[in-house]
């Protein structure tokens, strides 16, 4: 069965992620989400890790104004850290962007050296990637069903086994 990790911040993005999951449940995929994982002993950076590498077909990388969390003596985020790890086992990575013209929670929005960290790494994203813009959670939804049916189809073409 085809697993699609879903990457993001959490707090600021529940309503998105789980609008995405919807959509790639009904595509027939698997969701790998962490609010998915139930209660592990591991850590939650290396789990996520791990599932990335072993478990997973495609990640979707959603990213809007937070940098996420910073495990104690690392330098990036986890979010970012998925990422990475994402491209170092060469999975299909759909990257999306908030569109910065849309008004967002005060709160959720990173200032200071977050703020820097993130504006970094979105610079790296649209750098190396065609990363889709979004603007609502529905048409985040939209996009990642018609981005996962294009590659899906696209890898049965090619050969590639895909459930």
């Amino acid at each position: 069965m085809h697993s699609v990790f879903v990457s993001s911040t959490y707090i600021d993005l529940v309503e998105h992620r789980d609008a995405v999951q919807r959509a790639i449940k009904q595509l027939g995929a698997v969701d790998v989400s962490m609010e998915n994982f139930g209660a592990r002993d591991e850590r939650p950076k290396g789990e996520c890790l791990r599932v990335i590498a072993q478990e997973c077909d495609t990640f979707v990388g959603i990213y809007a104004h937070r940098y996420g969390f910073v495990p104690s003596g690392d330098k990036k985020s986890i979010t970012e850290s998925e990422n990475d790890a994402a491209g170092q086992h060469n999975l299909t990575r759909l990257i999306y962007l908030v569109n910065e013209e849309v008004p967002w929670t005060p709160k959720f929005i990173d200032t200071g050296a977050a703020a820097k960290k993130l504006i970094q790494f979105k610079k790296r994203l649209l750098a190396s990637h065609i990363c889709k813009p979004f603007a609502t959670k529905d048409d985040l939804a939209a996009y990642v069903a018609a981005d996962l049916a294009r590659w899906t189809r696209l890898a049965k073409e090619a050969g590639l086994k895909v459930e």
